[in-house]
C-alpha cells in the first residue's frame, strides 16, 4: 500500500507494525521487501514524495566547515527511492582485508566478518541488477608484480532506481504501508529511554501521527542518521545513541583525486594492442593494492583509474617517445626520479596521454564529523554541519598510489608518471571542488559498527547500544570504508539485519 501524508487516504497509520523502517532508499527498500516476503507488518516511511520536490529537499540544506565538499542537499535526493536517483550503479563487495584490523590503520576493524555477509550475495546482485563485463587489461599493471591487482566492478545496468523498480511490488504488498511526505522530526523513549515507543512523523501541511512499532530502523544515509540522532535530545540529553560522543564521528567518504599524469611509450606492444579501442575502455581498467604493499608503504586501499586524453585510441604523437620525455621531463619539478633522464629543449606544454585518478579509502578520524548546526529547518531540528576532515594518512595514500604506479609503468617501459604538484607540497592539502571530483558522495562511518559503545553507536546486528529496539541501516554503520562503491555492501548488510529481525519476532 503507498499512502502520501499530504493528502491521507484513511489507512490505520497510528496501529502498531512488527517494523517500521524510516528511508526508502536501497537499505530500506531492500529490507522491507524481505521482511514482506517473512510475513511481517511493514510501515515504510519517506521525507518525500515520488518525485523531487524542493519543499522536500530543503530540509537538507546545511553548512560545510571542514574541507571544501559538496552542499549538503546536493549530494543527497530526498524522495521516493534514494539516493539511487543519482546513483551511478557502480557495485563491487568490499574483500575480505576490509574487514580485518590493520595496525597502521587506527580505529580499523569491523565486528563482523566477509563471511557474515558471503551468504547474501547472489541475492543482493538480483535486487541490483547486476552485470559484469569483462574489460580487457591492455596495461597489465599486475601480473607479476605483486603490489597492484586487477579489479572489475560490475553494474547495475539498466542503473537500479528503486522508487521505479520496486514501486509496483510496494503498492501490491499487503504487509507493507508506505507512507510519502512522512518526516521523522522526534522520537518518543520509554519510561527508561532504553527503547523507542514511537515515532513523531510530520507532514508538510502541519499534521503528522505517531509511529508504533516493536522494532525501528532508521535508514537515512551517512548525513541524515546521525543528524535525526543527534536532535532527539528532548530525553536523552545529548542524542540517542550518543552517550559516548561517537554519533556523527568518523565521517568518510571516498576522495577522488587526480594524482598524476602519464606519459604513454606508444612502441610498447601494449598499446599496439589498444590501437582502435575506444577511449572508454582504457577508462574501466583499475587496480587496487595488494595487501603487502599496503602493510609495506603504511597506506590505506585505494582504486586506481586512467582517463585518456591525447594520445590514447587516436593518432599518437609522431614524436618520438625520447622527444616527447624531454618535453614531459622539462614541464615538470615533481616526475618520478625512476624516469629516464633527459637534457631537454626550451620549456613548452608538456604532451601527455592520461591522467590517474585514485578513488581512495578514507581513514577513519573522529574529527572528521557531522555535527548540529545553528539554523533549524521547517519542523525545528537544528540542520547538519558537516566537517569533513582528511589526514595524513590519506594524502600519504594517495601520493603511494601515484608513485606505486610510476614504478610499474617505469619498469615495463609502459611510460613515465609525473605527480600533480598538489601531492608532493608538504601541507596537508587537497584540491578543492572547483578544481578535481573530490568525493564520490559516498557518506559513510558516522554511526559505526563497534564491539562496545565505547567503541561505537550500533552492534554487529546493528541495533543502537541502550537502546533494545532501535537500528540503524545503510553505510553509516561501515566503521570503515575500504575504496569501492557502498551500495552492494549496504544491501547486504539490509538483507542480514531482516534475517536478525526475522528472529527477533518469531
Amino acid at each position: 500500500m503507498l499512502v502520501d501524508l499530504d493528502a491521507p487516504e484513511g489507512a490505520a497509520l497510528g496501529v502498531p507494525f512488527d517494523v517500521c523502517i524510516s528511508g526508502s532508499g536501497p537499505a530500506g527498500i531492500s529490507l522491507a521487501l524481505r521482511l514482506a516476503k517473512k510475513q511481517h507488518r511493514v510501515l515504510l516511511l519517506e521525507a518525500g514524495g515520488l518525485t523531487f520536490t524542493q519543499t522536500s529537499n530543503k530540509v537538507y540544506i546545511g553548512s560545510n566547515t571542514g574541507l571544501d565538499y559538496f552542499p549538503s542537499n546536493v549530494s543527497r535526493q530526498r524522495f521516493f527511492g534514494g539516493t539511487s536517483n543519482h546513483w551511478g550503479g557502480w557495485c563491487h563487495a568490499l574483500n575480505k582485508d576490509n574487514f580485518e584490523k590493520r595496525n597502521h590503520v587506527p580505529y580499523s576493524g569491523w565486528p563482523i566478518k566477509k563471511e557474515d555477509l558471503d551468504p547474501y550475495f547472489a541475492e543482493t546482485a538480483d535486487i541490483l541488477d547486476i552485470e559484469t563485463p569483462r574489460v580487457p587489461d591492455y596495461l597489465q599493471l599486475h601480473g607479476e608484480d605483486p603490489n597492484l591487482e586487477k579489479i572489475d566492478f560490475s553494474y547495475s545496468s539498466p542503473i537500479t532506481r528503486f522508487g521505479i523498480k520496486y514501486r509496483k511490488a510496494i503498492e501490491s504488498s499487503e504487509n507493507i504501508t508506505c507512507v510519502l511526505n512522512a518526516n521523522v522530526v522526534d522520537f518518543n523513549l520509554d519510561e527508561n529511554a532504553d527503547s523507542v515507543s514511537s515515532l513523531v512523523v510530520s507532514n508538510y501541511n502541519g499534521g503528522g501521527f505517531e509511529a508504533k512499532a516493536g522494532y525501528y530502523v532508521l535508514c537515512h544515509g551517512g548525513i541524515e542518521n546521525p543528524r535525526t540522532l543527534l536532535n532527539a535530545n528532548r530525553q536523552i540529553k545529548h542524542g540517542i545513541g550518543n552517550s559516548n560522543d561517537l554519533v556523527g564521528r568518523f565521517f568518510m567518504e571516498h576522495p577522488h583525486f587526480i594524482v598524476a599524469s602519464v606519459l604513454a611509450n606508444h612502441s610498447h606492444p601494449a598499446f599496439a594492442r589498444y590501437a582502435g579501442v575506444k577511449q572508454a575502455g582504457l577508462e574501466t581498467a583499475f587496480y587496487e593494492p595488494t595487501r603487502n604493499l599496503q602493510e609495506k608503504e603504511k597506506i590505506l586501499s585505494f582504486g586506481l583509474r586512467f582517463r585518456p586524453k591525447e594520445g590514447i585510441g587516436t593518432a599518437p604523437d609522431t614524436s618520438s617517445f625520447k622527444t616527447r620525455l624531454k618535453r614531459f621531463i622539462c614541464e615538470s619539478d615533481t616526475l618520478l626520479p625512476l624516469a629516464d633522464s633527459a637534457k631537454g629543449d626550451s620549456r613548452v606544454n608538456c604532451p601527455y596521454d592520461f591522467h590517474i585518478k585514485t578513488a581512495s579509502e578514507q581513514s577513519p578520524n573522529p574529527a572528521s564529523r557531522i555535527k548540529l548546526g545553528k539554523e533549524v529547518d521547517r519542523f525545528g531540528n537544528r540542520r547538519v554541519d558537516v566537517d569533513w576532515q582528511l589526514t595524513e594518512l590519506d594524502k600519504h595514500t594517495l601520493k603511494q598510489s601515484a608513485l606505486e604506479v610510476g614504478r610499474v609503468m617505469a619498469r615495463k617501459d609502459l611510460g613515465r608518471v609525473r605527480l600533480s604538484n598538489w601531492l608532493v607540497d608538504s601541507a596537508l592539502s587537497f584540491p578543492d571542488t572547483s578544481h578535481d571530483e573530490v568525493g564520490g558522495n559516498h557518506h559513510m562511518g558516522t554511526t559505526r559498527m563497534a564491539t562496545s559503545p565505547e567503541q561505537g553507536v550500533v552492534n554487529k546486528n546493528l541495533q543502537v547500544f541502550g537502546i533494545r529496539n532501535l537500528y540503524i541501516g545503510g553505510s553509516s554503520v561501515f566503521p570503515t570504508s575500504g575504496h569501492v562503491n557502498p551500495t552492494f555492501t549496504i544491501v547486504q548488510l539490509s538483507l542480514r539485519l531482516a534475517d536478525h529481525l526475522d528472529d527477533a519476532l518469531i
